[in-house]
């Protein structure tokens, strides 16, 4: 019997993407040490977008 994956929505969807894509991975650990407005920047590069809630 086969048991299929989990439906997932969209931004789950991305979110699993970008964690096994080796390029973002690679940009993530660059963006540590950058400033605020440049990791929004490269986000914005990646397509993320935050909301300003907390």
């Amino acid at each position: 019997m086969v048991v299929p994956e989990p439906a997932r929505d969209f931004a789950g969807y991305a979110q699993e993407f970008l964690r096994r894509n080796e390029a973002y991975r690679a940009a993530w650990r660059g963006m540590q040490r950058h400033t605020l407005a440049r990791r929004k920047e490269q986000a914005r590069a990646w397509g993320l977008a935050f909301s300003s809630r907390s």
